[in-house]
């Protein structure tokens, strides 16, 4: 992935599988997961699972969306990813910041936080209508690979 490190820990793609298809039990649109180790500066890569598309799947409406990929967006992401956890270990006493969830037109990206904030987890999902999703609900789908990683 451009612009990322890469980490070097390794999580077996099973386990992606399994967690992203245990997410469309909460997030039924959900068609990839990726991972990444989060410090005070930078995100690294960990490892990703993208769905492969249905023949028959429509085209999106969105031509702008389409022009980007994924890991470009989680690029830029870093960025939000990084401030995000440094304000959130601020308040670490009190609370840590879960799920953060963003919605555009035809699509939303939800980053679930371990509870350290040193791992996330980023879902991409298709979606056309106002989607929320408790967050300790999405949050225990992701601990395995919280799990395997701490």
């Amino acid at each position: 992935m451009e612009g990322c490190k890469k980490d070097q820990r390794k999580l077996p793609s099973k386990l992606l599988i399994t967690t992203l298809n245990s997410i469309q039990s909460v997030l039924p649109n959900s068609t990839s997961i990726y991972v990444v180790s989060v410090d005070s500066k930078s995100v690294s890569y960990i490892g990703s699972f993208l769905q492969p598309k249905k023949k028959r799947e429509k085209k999106r409406n969105s031509s702008s969306r389409e022009s980007v990929s994924f890991e470009e967006v989680l690029d830029s992401l870093s960025q939000l990813i990084v401030a995000t956890v440094n304000v959130g270990k601020t308040y670490e006493e009190t609370d840590t910041l879960k799920t953060m969830h963003l919605q555009g037109r035809d699509s939303m990206i939800s980053i679930i936080f371990n509870k350290k904030q040193s791992i996330c987890v980023v879902i991409d999902s298709n979606i056309n209508e106002l989607c929320y999703v408790f967050d300790d609900q999405i949050q225990i789908q992701c601990q395995p690979i919280f799990d395997a990683l701490e």
